[in-house]
């Protein structure tokens, strides 16, 4: 809760943020983000279970949960200080915490100290990362449900997805990860892109004319067709695809530091020493 927060939030957590009592349509869509958290860390029983298809499962279920209550909240016009707090907190619990503990009862544990130290850091980043949303929205003065286009690093249910990429190449027996090691480095360099400035694409920002929302409509249910023949599989293949956009963005977001050192090399490799920016010579 903010430190902020008026006294009648902070006392009464029956009270929206603005000072209306909550009603039916505040308590719906917290009521799916509660569903969500509890789906979230059934994952961590089933694993610890060995049943590791049910665990990856109860993730997935998470996400598209975490993707729902909001979209709820808005169409019942309750949304509320509370339900946005509730939400990242539950956020950082199924898309932090439970993905790095599903890496390390399946595979991480292989590598007690450096595993377990890849863990903290990917659920460190995830804490970092709902902080400055939550941070950045409060200083806007906006809603923190208001739409973008473009999200600041990676958010967090994507980036859960994408760190449990080991997770499932083993259920699809693809041998991308050859060690615990690999997949511990794989944890941090995920965990680095969550907390980065790198701006990546909001799904809420694609639009498209009504000529093409039956060619939507047809390669949506035919991802559909194959997420339910050959889910690891296919999570796998969205992994990498993600990540090969990660890497454009990157290469966008370094192209004038790259070009200036290439300009600035050429410059030295001819004997001349380059101009600064207000024209004069360095």
């Amino acid at each position: 809760m903010h430190e902020n927060a008026p006294e009648s939030v902070s006392e009464n957590p029956c009270v929206s943020g603005t000072g209306r009592k909550f009603g039916i349509r505040h308590i719906v869509p917290n009521l799916i983000t509660l569903t969500a958290l509890c789906v979230g860390l059934s994952s961590v029983k089933f694993a610890l279970a060995k049943e590791f298809y049910a665990a990856a499962a109860c993730v997935l279920i998470a996400a598209l949960l975490d993707g729902v209550d909001g979209r709820v909240a808005r169409a019942l016009k309750g949304d509320s200080k509370f339900g946005a707090e509730l939400d990242s907190l539950a956020d950082l619990v199924n898309f932090g915490a439970v993905p790095a503990i599903l890496l390390y009862i399946m595979v991480l544990q292989q590598q007690p100290g450096f595993g377990w130290f890849a863990a903290l850091i990917f659920t460190v980043s995830i804490a970092l990362r709902l902080a400055r949303f939550n941070v950045m929205s409060a200083a806007e003065d906006k809603p923190i449900t208001k739409k973008n286009d473009y999200f600041t690093g990676v958010p967090a249910p994507a980036a859960a997805i994408l760190a449990l990429l080991p997770y499932f190449a083993r259920l699809a027996d693809l041998p991308i990860f050859p060690n615990a090691a690999f997949v511990a480095v794989y944890l941090m360099i995920t965990a680095a892109f969550v907390i980065s400035s790198l701006k990546t694409v909001s799904l809420k920002s694609v639009r498209m004319d009504k000529g093409n929302a039956f060619l939507a409509l047809f390669f949506g249910a035919a991802f559909t067709a194959l997420l339910i023949s050959f889910p690891w599989h296919v999570l796998s293949g969205v992994c990498i695809l993600y990540w090969v956009y990660l890497a454009t963005v990157l290469c966008r977001a370094l192209m004038p530091f790259l070009c200036a050192l290439s300009i600035k090399a050429r410059f030295r490799s001819d004997g001349n020493i380059p101009p600064s920016r207000s024209g004069k010579v360095k």
